[in-house]
């Protein structure tokens, strides 16, 4: 066995394919090497919301919970997770939508008041119920520049109040939770 020592290996055609061993093999790095792209996470960032918050608006308003990442390439994948302290407290149904900036990029859809039909929240209809909802969605941005994500809730028969990081199922605004959004930039 012996060693090739080179600063780049390229194809021989333009956008070609490199293969690097056989069906199987296994491809070593020494102890400290690096690589770069194959999936990796290429960095992670987070919001935290811990105030208690009561939103009575008709049309969609941001919850206050988002976090910031600047992907290094066009072709990164944007992993989004949350865990999120909602409720309301009126009888009013409603659903938190996760949003790319100003688009909404994964939207809750009430059904029977205790489910939703994506992976994103509702309040049901029965007052004071709160929810300590979680979940996640992968996201193509297809840019290098500042990407904010963040959370707005939305009513679907009425204008709230909705409550974020209440824990009681009474609505107490002593009771106090934590709502956290992750962000993880999975290069390819």
């Amino acid at each position: 066995m012996g060693t090739v020592k080179v600063t780049n290996i390229e194809p021989i055609a333009d956008n070609g394919t490199l293969t690097i061993g056989n069906s199987g093999d296994t491809i070593a790095l020494t102890s400290g090497a690096k690589t770069s792209g194959f999936g990796k996470i290429g960095q992670v960032v987070s919001g935290t919301l811990t105030t208690s918050t009561t939103i009575s608006a008709s049309a969609a308003t941001d919850i206050g919970l988002s976090a910031t990442i600047t992907p290094t390439s066009t072709s990164s994948k944007i992993l989004c997770m949350w865990k999120i302290m909602y409720g309301n407290s009126s009888g009013n149904n409603g659903v938190l939508n996760l949003l790319r900036g100003t688009t909404k990029i994964a939207q809750g859809t009430e059904t029977d008041g205790h489910q939703s039909t994506s992976s994103i929240c509702v309040a049901n209809s029965n007052n004071y119920w709160n929810f300590d909802t979680s979940g996640n969605f992968l996201d193509s941005p297809a840019t290098t520049s500042a990407t904010t994500y963040k959370f707005q809730t939305e009513s679907n028969d009425g204008a709230g109040p909705f409550q974020i990081n209440r824990t009681a199922r009474n609505g107490s605004a002593d009771a106090q939770g934590i709502s956290v959004i992750t962000l993880m930039e999975i290069l390819d």
